[in-house]
C-alpha cells in the first residue's frame, strides 16, 4: 500500500447524481465528462470537464448533473491543499490537462496493475502539483480576474471580440494569452465557450425558447456551432439536453 493514498475510483458512466457524504482526508474529485454541480457544506461549485475540487475532511458534499457526469476521486493522507479546512479548494487543470494525465495513470497503476510503488510516486506528485496549482490560485493576476468579468459581461455579445479585448491590458496578446491559460486552466476563448455553454444550459431547461433562439442569447450567431460546442462540453446536443430535463 502507498504511504498516502487511501483509495480512487472513477464514475465509468454517465452519473446524475451523489447523495451526501464525506470523509476522515481530504477527497479530491477531477470531473472529465459533463457538467453539474458538487455542493459543499451547503454552497454548490459548479464543475466541467477540467475542474479539480479538493473537499475537505468531514464536510459534507453531493453532486447533482442534468445530463450526467464522469470523474475520477481519490482521498490521500497528509494531504493540506488548503488552510482553510471548512471550504474546498477549486480550479481549473492546465490546457495540456497536466494533472488529468497524472490522476488517470495513477488509477491505471493503482486498481489495473497494482503497482504500489509507481503508484505512490504519482500520489506524491498528483499532491505536489495541487499544491501548486492551489498557490497560484491565491495569487491570481488581478488583469486575469479583470478579464474573467469582461469575458462574463459578454456572454451574449456575438460581436464580442477578445482580441480586442486584451489589446487594452498592458500585455501583448500572446504573453497575456500565456498568463490566463496557466491561471484558470483555458483560454480566453475556451473559458468563454463555457460561460456561454452553462447558461445555454440554464435557458434550455427553464424557458420554452427554441435551441437557435437560446445558442443567440447565449452569443452563437452560427447554430451549427452552438449545437457542437453544447455536445463538446455536456456531452449532449441542445435538444437531447431538453428533452432529458423532462423526463
Amino acid at each position: 500500500m502507498t504511504d498516502n493514498l487511501i483509495s480512487i475510483g472513477r464514475m465509468e458512466m454517465p452519473t446524475f447524481a451523489f447523495g451526501a457524504h464525506s470523509h476522515d482526508h481530504w477527497e479530491v474529485s477531477y470531473y472529465y465528462f459533463g457538467c453539474g454541480t458538487n455542493t459543499v457544506g451547503g454552497v454548490a461549485y459548479e464543475f466541467s470537464p477540467g475542474t479539480v475540487i479538493c473537499q475537505p475532511p468531514h464536510i459534507s458534499h453531493e453532486e447533482r448533473s442534468e445530463a450526467g457526469y464522469k470523474n475520477y476521486f481519490f482521498t490521500v493522507k497528509n494531504f493540506v491543499p488548503s488552510a482553510d479546512r471548512s471550504s474546498p479548494l477549486v480550479f481549473r487543470d492546465t490546457s495540456g490537462s497536466d494533472l488529468f494525465n497524472i490522476t488517470r495513470q495513477l488509477y491505471y497503476e493503482w486498481r489495473i496493475r497494482g503497482h504500489e510503488q509507481i503508484a505512490a510516486a504519482l500520489t506524491d506528485a498528483a499532491v505536489a502539483y495541487i499544491a501548486e496549482l492551489g498557490r497560484s490560485l491565491a495569487a491570481k493576476n488581478p488583469y486575469v480576474e479583470q478579464f474573467e468579468h469582461t469575458l462574463a459581461a459578454n456572454i451574449s455579445n456575438p460581436g464580442f471580440n477578445i482580441t480586442e479585448a486584451a489589446l487594452k491590458l498592458p500585455f501583448s496578446i500572446n504573453h497575456f494569452r500565456c498568463i490566463f491559460t496557466r491561471e484558470t486552466g483555458v483560454s480566453p476563448k475556451r473559458y468563454l465557450q463555457r460561460l456561454r455553454i452553462e447558461q445555454a444550459m440554464s435557458l434550455l431547461a427553464g424557458s420554452s425558447l427554441s435551441v437557435g433562439d437560446v445558442g443567440r442569447m447565449c452569443g452563437f450567431s452560427d447554430q451549427y456551432y452552438f449545437s457542437r460546442s453544447f455536445k463538446e462540453i455536456t456531452g449532449l446536443p441542445p435538444s437531447r439536453y431538453r428533452a432529458k430535463q423532462s423526463e
